[in-house]
């Protein structure tokens, strides 16, 4: 089954067998009079219940801005957790406490949950989560079929004491395991829902997902969404997933670059065809993406189909040179000084590389002319000079005037001193095409798309320095990535990603070609080659 706008595109909402109820829920866009479509592949009856919607804001604080939050498991009857270790009997009505747990704060107005039912009988039912302040049990029904699992997305309204009532309908014995997903604020201009329909993911084409596999979809920058340094936060849709085999087991999903969650899933299934909505964190080391891991022995395929994104505009990034940071975790204002990052510190991450093209620096570097903002001063190739060689003002550091017998490339861009005070210099060297081919500054900034302030906090904050050879020397350290929200002594910075780079120095002289020592020879980042992430450029503890 799809929906959509009355006016507009269809995407696909829920998948269905014959004979059996089927529920899932679904962000659905309207059009301009307030009305959706809804498009069946077979002829069927429809219910639609209405659990909430959004307004568009009109650049107004909108009331419920969405805030992911790392998945969590509150309620297992299975093992006692939330609920007792009993199984839900027919008719009967639970309380389920939200707020104070898995990081939804009070205050919260409503939760993103996933209920999984465990079905102890072999008939079909529904569960009806309300608000514990509502005076009667409204109609929204959540329906599960005869098989052993079943899993529903949902955006379930809290009460004000955090907490909602349960109802399983007459006839039914159900175990309950709920996973929390993320909480809707009282009000915000932040975490605004923005509601788009597009295939995000689809196997069944592109190759089929293994027995214990994990698949990365990339969701920022796809089409219209923006990035994680456009404040995106979390995507909205519906994952299948397609189990041909006999056995089933479950999907779990969680952002990029963050630790996979344990004990919870976004999607459990039987054999055949299972839609559940997601509402998933987005991470990683670049525009944003998530993981989901197909928890069974069974060949399967994964169907993601968007419905839209929640960003936070007023989201700013920072990268940070070690401070023993975990990936996924989230750091306060106390938490960040600890670790050597100021406040004063934190700035937002420009996207794009330098304002040289590669071949602009080229030309420099030969002495050819050419067009271009921020020029270096163009030197004839081995040239001798006594004088100032300017760079990109982007790197924010002076040029060492210094008096050289040697060409142009062995002119001096930087020193500084290293963790164990040894001068480091780094000089404009060049770019080789050739495989392990050029060296310093040249190399650097062209080949693996880093800057002076980055090199130069690897050799001062270095996890690790070892001897290659000679006098050549490893640097090697962690650049992580963080998203920041608030203000001042209110910020918060989650970790969302780490790259290791990694710095070659040789301390070898050479009194006939340059002055001090060789200096930088390359550095880069492992696994990303050959060009590191723009982030990694704009350390905030420089």
């Amino acid at each position: 089954m799809s929906a959509g706008p009355a006016d507009g595109a269809l995407s696909g909402v829920m998948r269905y067998d014959a004979n059996s109820p089927t529920s899932n829920s679904a962000i659905v866009s309207v059009s301009a009079t307030g009305k959706i479509q809804i498009q069946a592949t077979t002829t069927t009856n429809t219910n639609i219940d209405v659990q909430g919607y959004y307004t568009s804001g009109n650049d107004v604080t909108a009331a419920g801005g969405y805030a992911p939050v790392d998945q969590s498991r509150i309620v297992d009857t299975i093992n006692g957790v939330g609920l007792p270790k009993a199984t839900i009997g027919s008719g009967q009505t639970v309380t389920i406490q939200v707020a104070g747990k898995a990081g939804v704060p009070a205050g919260a107005q409503a939760a993103f949950v996933n209920f999984q039912v465990d079905n102890a009988t072999t008939s079909a039912g529904y569960i009806n989560p309300y608000a514990t302040s509502s005076t009667s049990r409204p109609g929204v029904a959540l329906n599960f079929d005869g098989g052993p699992y079943t899993s529903i997305g949902a955006i379930v309204k809290l009460d004000a004491n955090g907490a909602f009532k349960l109802y399983l309908s007459q006839g039914n014995m159900i175990h309950l395991l709920m996973d929390v997903g993320g909480y809707f604020t009282a009000g915000s201009s932040n975490g605004t829902f923005t509601p788009a329909i597009s295939k995000l993911y689809d196997t069944r084409a592109s190759g089929h997902v293994a027995p214990g596999q994990t698949v990365t979809v990339d969701v920022g920058g796809v089409g219209p969404i923006p990035g994680l340094t456009e404040g995106l936060t979390a995507m909205v849709g519906n994952l299948t997933v397609i189990d041909p085999g006999t056995a089933g087991g479950y999907a779990r999903a969680w952002a990029s670059g963050a630790p996979e969650p344990k004990n919870v899933a976004s999607l459990s299934f039987g054999t055949g065809t299972h839609t559940n909505l997601i509402t998933v964190p987005v991470g990683g080391n670049d525009e944003g993406a998530i993981q989901i891991h197909n928890v069974s022995p069974d060949t399967v395929d994964f169907i993601l189909d968007l419905q839209g994104w929640y960003a936070d505009p007023s989201v700013t990034e920072i990268a940070v040179v070690g401070g023993d940071f975990v990936v996924g975790e989230t750091y306060d204002s106390t938490q960040l000084a600890a670790r050597g990052v100021s406040l004063a510190q934190v700035v937002a991450i420009e996207s794009g590389g330098s304002p040289l093209t590669d071949d602009q620096l080229s030309k420099a570097m030969d002495g050819t002319s050419f067009d271009g903002s921020n020029p270096i001063t163009p030197l004839p190739g081995a040239t001798a000079l006594d004088g100032t060689v300017s760079i990109p003002p982007e790197e924010n550091q002076a040029a060492t005037a210094l008096a050289l017998t040697g060409g142009v490339q062995y002119s001096t861009v930087s020193t500084w001193l290293d963790n164990g005070r040894r001068t480091v210099y780094l000089r404009y060297g060049y770019t080789s095409t050739v495989a392990g081919g050029g060296f310093g500054y040249n190399k650097i900034a062209l080949w693996h798309n880093l800057n002076i302030n980055a090199v130069k906090l690897v050799t001062q904050h270095p996890v690790f320095k070892t001897y290659v050879a000679g006098q050549k020397y490893n640097y090697e350290a962690y650049i992580y990535r963080h998203l920041c929200t608030g203000y001042g002594w209110f910020r918060k910075c989650k970790t969302v990603g780490v790259v290791d780079t990694v710095v070659s120095v040789d301390y070898r002289t050479s009194p006939s070609q340059f002055v001090g020592t060789f200096g930088v020879v390359t550095a880069y980042c492992q696994g990303y080659q050959p060009r590191c992430p723009n982030w990694v450029k704009a350390v905030a503890n420089g």
